[in-house]
């Protein structure tokens, strides 16, 4: 009993110095300072976390269930082996190319020797609705999985350079996000949770977006922990890969009750997408 007392002991005191002015703004930060809190009474008391713990039907915040302790992105464990290929064949514009939910929005696909071809892979349990899209019938919930998947060519062209400072430019501005504008206007004003160079050509991204003011815990909204921003609302994967110097990019957008139903599913997806050049493959046969 003692042993739990410190811990509660030591969140409560993380959690009282993060409403004290300034507040905390940065949630990353505090969800970390949190953690290193508890585990360090942990370490103190020599005494492993359960594996149990952390599934607590009594731990239902939204931020419990977008991260990890280290503060990254959760993922479930289920995994689902059967996928269905999507592919795309595309032609290659200056003014950059759209498609928005399996539909071209932008750009042409007319040519009789497209440049390049689009792929990724969807749950094949997924289905699709007159109101929505993508939808999850596991155990029979038929939540919804998704919001949208988009996949754009940025205008113009890029380099390895320009790709590989994403991180530090912004990913808004170097993804040209604007160029989906409005769908996409909030990745510039999101956090970035997470970001892995998979190689010189391709990076993912994790980013959150939150509103700047939201409604109380007291009031109804029960992802509003009381750390001194809003709890997340919408959730946006990426993808990013240069072929022939241009810049191909699928985006994920769910909210954080989609992100919740399948956050996993979400993240295969994003690992399945690949732009090749069909120009390579015509000229090698």
């Amino acid at each position: 009993m003692m042993y739990w007392c410190q811990v509660f002991f030591a969140i409560a005191i993380v959690f009282v110095d993060a409403l004290k002015p300034p507040l905390v703004v940065n949630r990353r930060s505090a969800l970390l300072t949190t953690a290193t809190a508890a585990s360090s009474i942990l370490i103190a008391n020599n005494q492993p976390a359960l594996a149990a713990d952390d599934d607590d039907n009594n731990n239902n915040d939204l931020t419990s269930k977008l991260y990890n302790a280290d503060g990254s992105v959760r993922e479930n464990v289920k995994q689902e082996a059967k996928e269905k290929l999507m592919t795309f064949q595309w032609d290659v514009s200056n003014d950059g190319v759209v498609q928005v939910d399996g539909k071209l929005t932008s750009g042409s696909t007319t040519s009789s020797d497209p440049q390049v071809q689009i792929e990724y892979k969807v749950p094949e349990k997924w289905t699709s609705t007159s109101d929505d899209l993508y939808v999850d019938p596991s155990e029979g919930a038929n939540a919804r999985a998704a919001s949208h998947i988009y996949i754009y060519q940025a205008p113009g062209s890029m380099t390895q350079e320009q790709l590989a400072k994403a991180g530090k430019d912004g990913v808004g501005k170097t993804f040209q996000v604007n160029f989906l504008s409005p769908q996409l206007d909030q990745v510039s004003s999101s956090d970035m949770v997470s970001a892995r160079r998979v190689d010189d050509d391709t990076y993912e991204f994790d980013m959150a977006w939150a509103p700047k003011t939201c409604g109380e815990f007291k009031d109804g909204n029960v992802n509003n922990l009381g750390l001194g921003f809003c709890p997340y609302e919408q959730i946006f994967l990426l993808r990013a890969q240069l072929c022939n110097e241009r810049l191909y990019v699928l985006c994920l957008q769910s909210s954080n009750l989609e992100w919740k139903q399948a956050n996993a599913d979400l993240k295969r997806i994003r690992r399945s997408f690949q732009a090749t050049s069909t120009v390579q493959q015509n000229e090698t046969s």
